[in-house]
């Protein structure tokens, strides 16, 4: 789904339309984030499971996150993952930054996408998001699809 609203990428940051929608700018346009489905929803919340208990168990220093954090993936794009494990370090720099939007600037450790068939779906999660990954050389990537698992590198 898409907004008419173009932003430049410091606007983007400080953007907040009082809802809690979720929004990712690609080339400088406001794309509003449809909500996932339930299937989606729980392959994430599984995922998301598995990576924060083995953070914990190694006791490493990272944090993992639902698609409540974005990475800039060029001059006027960031992009919202489904997962992404962070180091905390970059984690706490990121919580002491004063803006309303939580988009990092440095390559997260991993980031992980569920395909979403369909049109849309296929043109948003698997080419728009699999070029952003490829243009910013992000080694750590996993891609889901229902009922078998693709690893983009």
């Amino acid at each position: 789904m898409k907004t008419s609203v173009t932003l430049p990428f410091q606007d983007y940051l400080e953007y907040d339309d009082n809802t809690n929608r979720l929004y990712e700018l690609a080339d400088g346009e406001l794309k509003l984030m449809t909500p996932a489905s339930p299937l989606h929803s729980d392959i994430i919340n599984f995922i998301f499971k598995q990576f924060d208990r083995e953070i914990e168990r190694l006791n490493l220093d990272y944090v993992v996150k639902q698609t409540s954090v974005a990475i800039r993936t060029n001059h006027n794009t960031s992009r919202l993952p489904d997962i992404c494990v962070i180091p905390k370090q970059d984690w706490q720099q990121l919580r002491n930054i004063k803006i309303h939007s939580g988009v990092l600037e440095v390559p997260f450790a991993i980031i992980f996408e569920v395909f979403i068939p369909g049109k849309e779906g296929r043109k948003r999660d698997y080419i728009d998001k699999k070029m952003s990954i490829k243009i910013n050389k992000f080694l750590n990537i996993g891609l889901l699809i229902p009922k078998r698992i693709k690893y983009l590198f």
